[in-house]
């Protein structure tokens, strides 16, 4: 959703986890959002929330949308690899 070069600015990080956490926030009790800024994962965005229900009204409404005239793409992982993605992440 965001390319590599974009997180590697401070600054333009923040602004766009922010932006990203006011949308996400929109469609339910959001628990996490992940935005890994290097390696494979890069540019994707991780989102957890409360119910699967609250995921599920999340991922219907962001496919309608595009973010810097890129198309929204929702994809679900399991609990166990959100994990694993999570502790290869650590928050910044």
């Amino acid at each position: 959703m965001v390319t590599e070069e974009e997180l590697t600015d401070d600054t333009e990080y923040k602004e766009i986890k922010e932006d990203v956490q006011e949308e996400l926030k929109k469609q339910g009790s959001l628990l996490s959002l992940l935005i890994p800024r290097k390696g494979t994962l890069a540019g994707y965005i991780f989102a957890e929330y409360a119910t699967p229900a609250m995921a599920a009204t999340a991922a219907a409404i962001l496919s309608t949308k595009a973010f810097d005239g890129k198309t929204v793409v929702v994809m679900y992982e399991s609990d166990d690899a959100y994990a694993a993605i999570k502790q290869s992440n650590p928050a910044d």
